[in-house]
């Protein structure tokens, strides 16, 4: 649909409508519909199921968008439903279609799982010989389990009820997932359809040898593994809970031999940080017989006052060295990547600096829009949701000296440092964007002036970068979702080919995600005559040399460090609150931001902002951009 989209859109006009009757994932369609919608034309998204049910007897049609377009639509949906008044509807504002229909598919999922483990019981009490096509039949007339499911049931069981013929793989293109991923963003909890989706995944390895291995190993270590979960219930406000939690974590240690040793993880909202930290503290919980930890997940603080605050209160119950404030894009072995590259091969550190760099470019785009996060968002906005945290870190990780040693204290000094030889930003080193559509998400202010875009330039004044800009870039609603850093070299002194009038500058290019590679694009020679130069890419991809899932996963590689104590990829309070002054000053900033369309890649402001360097926004993991 997205490429079909595109390709309509030069041939629509003002007032037309354009139905998606597919089985799109809602949040392209909002992107959609909000392109659409700055061209003035309708977007209605249709959920259709049915079938080959919906041949014969109508299929089951249900539609977001636009009440107007919707109205002007009925008779289409009247003559494809069941019947007029029945089987279809307008179940709410665009996007919501498509959202039904992908909780419709996910509750078939969950259905389909129980035909089938429900007539694998069936078969399996092998003395009562029953003709499960018989019990299909019996079941499609009058039985509360009735449904066109179970008519295919039927009709597979007809032709032959050991279903010999049939391979059991069973794909999932997509809603499955989908559904899934929503259960796991609103926190609501799916486990029957996640149990189904599981089940199709497992589907497709039965005979793999990672399944004997995992079939050979669960049984050895799953009691053990299982053994060690335990769950407490309490109220965050009340004391008792924290005395009832000591005295548990007393009992598994003389039981389990733990020795004392303590991770607090605060997975929850931020405003109860200081509530738990202080609950902790009144328990005696924040220091025992082994060590004590704590783990603080972002956004740390929505502003410089209160991140200076969320660190008294940390500091006046832990020190600063039980504290890990978690960045899961410092856990990304892409990232950790960037220093491994400069430091470890004695050809790029000598260029790193300002002699051979003309500027470096640091993108991290997200696809998305705000979706049921609006409200949240407008509250936050681009600026303190990436760049206070995640792009500043890829900017030290680039700029930063290389450490004494390798350790958390040295590693972090010299990030740091970096942070207090940025430059004062001003106005004109900003851009503030916001995509069409914005202000009509739900939970958004009406005067909202919160950007969903930002372009940056900045300057670290030292020794090594000293009038080099540092370019930075983020927004929802772009044509991707890509992370990566670019160095920019400067260009050759003096044009030695004649046949070439211009040469494309050195580049290379470091890819976080999705693609995790390192691109180095320079000049070569065309065969043949002459002295015709032209650009090419020397690329390493991870997938290629080390296998598609060798990287883990962030987290896990920052909770493994943090239970060995390694706070190197964790955030210092220094540093927490020099990046809130860097960026404070930047979210008061009076201007509206400028409109740009979704799937754009921001204003046109932002590439203007670049040209001031000669030249443009560069991508050198997709080679566009």
């Amino acid at each position: 649909m997205k490429r079909r989209s595109t390709d309509l859109a030069p041939l629509l006009e003002p007032g037309d409508i354009l139905i998606d009757g597919g089985n799109s994932n809602y949040r392209d369609t909002l992107r959609r519909a909000a392109l659409l919608k700055a061209m003035e034309v309708h977007f209605v998204d249709v959920g259709v199921s049915g079938g080959v049910w919906g041949l014969t007897e109508g299929y089951s049609l249900m539609i977001g968008g636009d009440p107007q377009a919707v109205a002007r639509l009925r008779p289409i949906f009247e003559t494809l439903a069941p019947a007029p008044d029945k089987g279809w509807g307008h179940v709410g504002i665009t996007g919501a279609g498509h959202f039904t229909k992908m909780i419709h598919n996910g509750i078939e999922y969950g259905l389909m799982q129980a035909y089938a483990e429900g007539f694998e019981l069936l078969k399996a009490r092998e003395e009562f010989a029953l003709d499960l096509h018989q019990v299909a039949e019996i079941w499609r007339y009058g039985s509360v389990v009735r449904s066109w499911l179970l008519d295919l049931t039927a009709n597979a069981l007809a032709e032959d009820q050991a279903l010999s013929d049939i391979q059991g793989w069973v794909a999932d293109s997509g809603e499955g997932r989908w559904t899934v991923y929503e259960a796991i963003e609103l926190d609501v909890p799916a486990p029957i359809i996640t149990l189904a989706l599981q089940q199709r995944f497992v589907s497709r390895q039965t005979e793999s040898f990672a399944a004997k291995l995992l079939a050979a190993l669960r049984n050895q270590c799953w009691d053990e593994f299982a053994n060690r979960h335990h769950y407490l219930i309490g109220s965050h406000e009340d004391p008792q809970t924290y005395q009832d939690l000591a005295e548990r974590l007393a009992q598994l240690d003389a039981e389990k031999g733990t020795e004392g040793n303590r991770l607090f993880y605060l997975a929850i909202p931020p405003s109860l940080y200081p509530i738990v930290v202080e609950q902790l503290g009144r328990a005696g919980l924040n220091h025992s017989a082994g060590w004590t930890r704590i783990i603080v997940e972002k956004p740390f603080g929505h502003d410089l006052a209160s991140a200076q605050a969320l660190n008294a209160c940390l500091h006046n119950v832990f020190s600063e060295e039980q504290v890990y404030r978690i960045d899961h894009y410092l856990g990304k072995e892409t990232v950790q990547n960037i220093l491994t590259f400069r430091l470890a091969n004695a050809i790029f550190e000598p260029l790193w600096n300002r002699n051979y760099v003309d500027h470096v470019q640091i993108t991290v785009a997200e696809e998305v829009l705000v979706g049921r996060r609006a409200g949240y968002y407008d509250q936050s906005g681009v600026l303190r949701d990436m760049f206070q945290n995640h792009l500043l870190q890829l900017l030290t990780l680039t700029a930063m000296e290389p450490p004494p040693a390798w350790n958390a204290r040295f590693l972090r000094d010299e990030k740091v440092k970096v942070l207090h030889a940025l430059r004062p930003i001003h106005p004109e080193d900003l851009v503030l964007g916001r995509y069409a559509g914005y202000l009509d998400e739900e939970g958004v202010a009406p005067d909202s002036r919160t950007p969903t875009y930002a372009a940056l330039r900045l300057y670290v004044d030292n020794w090594r970068w000293q009038g080099v800009p540092f370019y930075l870039r983020s927004g929802k609603g772009l044509p991707t979702k890509l992370s990566e850093i670019t160095l920019q070299f400067k260009r050759v002194p003096h044009l030695l080919f004649a046949s070439s009038e211009t040469l494309a500058p050195n580049r290379l290019s470091i890819c976080l995600q999705p693609d995790e590679s390192i691109h180095l694009h320079f000049e070569t020679k065309v065969p043949g005559a002459g002295m015709r130069t032209t650009p090419v890419d020397m690329a390493f991809h991870y997938g290629e040399d080390f296998g598609e899932s060798a990287l883990p996963e962030a987290y896990e590689r920052l909770l493994l460090d943090a239970l060995q104590g390694d706070a190197a990829l964790f955030a210092r309070a220094d540093e927490i609150e020099r990046a809130w002054e860097l960026v404070d000053p930047l979210t008061t900033d009076p201007r509206t931001p400028s409109e740009y369309a979704p799937g754009s890649w921001g204003p046109t402001e932002a590439d203007a902002l670049i040209q001031q360097q000669h030249c443009g926004w560069y991508l050198g993991c997709q080679h566009d951009g």
